[in-house]
């Protein structure tokens, strides 16, 4: 079962951070100016931390973030991503950095419009630690949180095309042809070796 969403979402397609507050259920303008930054477009906040909701929506707004409410995280995996939800989530700390964008692309292909990454912090933003480094995965991930902004209007506008056939079959390889007004859009991902666990968590 996929994780419950708020009934408003956004109005278009958005790459988005989770955040629950420093501390827990505490937004910070300086976090959400950093997300924003970072090239991300939304950020997710669980709904369990309701009663800093309000505060965050004025601060988003600050930084130009749409906000998104879920009650928890579900890790998107390759062969979710075929099926997915208009909500996904991704894991950047459970699977190989070099996977990242194939299985981002994957999701939006089949239907994804609200890419959610999770840290997997209790606290923070997850984008540095406390002495101020960046993961391995801040710098991939903030690259398509940037592709997907860029991207947003066109994602929109896809619509499912006809099913392409592989011959031969390949189980890792993905192949989705996708309408847009009067154009075609090809994707085309590989998750092989995303089960995987990340060199550098």
């Amino acid at each position: 079962i996929g994780a419950a969403t708020s009934q408003i979402a956004p109005p278009r397609t958005v790459a988005s951070l989770w955040y629950r507050g420093l501390p827990a259920g505490v937004p910070r303008q300086v976090d959400l100016d950093a997300i924003s930054a970072a090239g991300f477009t939304a950020v997710t906040w669980p709904i369990q931390h309701g009663a800093g909701a309000l505060e965050l929506r004025r601060m988003a707004d600050r930084a130009s973030l749409k906000v998104v409410i879920r009650t928890e995280s579900v890790p998107l995996t390759p062969v979710s991503a075929l099926s997915p939800d208009t909500h996904v989530d991704i894991v950047p700390t459970h699977i190989p950095v070099a996977l990242l964008p194939a299985l981002v692309w994957r999701a939006v292909a089949h239907g994804a419009r609200v890419v959610s990454f999770d840290a997997g912090v209790a606290e923070g933003t997850g984008l540095w630690s406390e002495a101020g480094q960046a993961p391995a995965w801040a710098a991939p991930v903030s690259a398509v949180a940037r592709q997907i902004a860029v991207n947003a209007t066109l994602i929109d506008t896809l619509s499912a095309g006809p099913a392409v056939r592989v011959d031969p079959k390949v189980e890792s390889l993905d192949v989705a042809l996708l309408e847009a007004p009067r154009s075609w859009v090809l994707v085309v991902t590989n998750t092989a070796g995303a089960g995987a666990a990340p060199a550098d968590p």
